[in-house]
């Protein structure tokens, strides 16, 4: 099973508990304080990411961290990860975790690439017309890539929106490459 099959089936578990309990907002807070806790904490990153570290041993390193500082619901989880030997997709889970809490308060992730860097009035251009076309609340992640050459490269969710002059030229080529066929 791959990684990201791993986090999701984890992060959708979390997610549909944390419906229930009507706790999605905390929770997201809770694992975003864990997540960054891990990411400060070499020697925690450590011995929660060792294999010849037992899960009680991990256990015992989460309620000492993590025990009195988030709600039982994501203190359990955790737990739950050390046991089955998860504890190192704790940030993927999260960030899977997050896209289903999006999703349920109708907020869309956006990604945009350029080969040099956007304006802050073209993002919010591009943001206003997405969040009219699609009726949802935009959270935009903007990004620098050299190796598009020029144009943008758009994600909204699964949905790949490619303008970068990189893909325009390789589609050139490999039209070029072909033999013509008609006469």
């Amino acid at each position: 099973m791959s990684t990201n099959a791993i986090a999701r089936r984890y992060a959708a578990a979390l997610f549909e508990i944390a419906s229930e309990r009507q706790m999605v907002d905390l929770v997201d807070r809770e694992l975003k304080q864990v997540v960054d806790l891990i990411a400060q904490t070499p020697d925690l990153k450590r011995a929660l990411e060792h294999q010849l570290v037992s899960p009680a041993k991990k256990q015992e390193l989460v309620n000492s961290y993590f025990s009195g500082k988030v709600s039982q619901l994501t203190l359990n989880f955790l737990n739950v990860l050390a046991t089955k030997r998860r504890e190192g997709f704790v940030a993927q889970i999260y960030e899977e975790y997050l896209g289903f809490a999006n999703r349920s308060r109708g907020i869309v992730e956006v990604e945009v690439r350029s080969a040099a860097g956007i304006s802050e009035a073209n993002l919010k251009s591009l943001e206003g017309a997405l969040a009219r076309r699609l009726a949802k609340k935009i959270v935009m992640k903007s990004r620098t890539d050299p190796s598009l050459i020029g144009g943008v490269i758009v994600r909204v969710g699964d949905q790949l929106l490619d303008g970068s002059v990189r893909t325009r030229l390789l589609r050139l080529k490999e039209r070029l490459s072909r033999p013509n066929v008609s006469k």
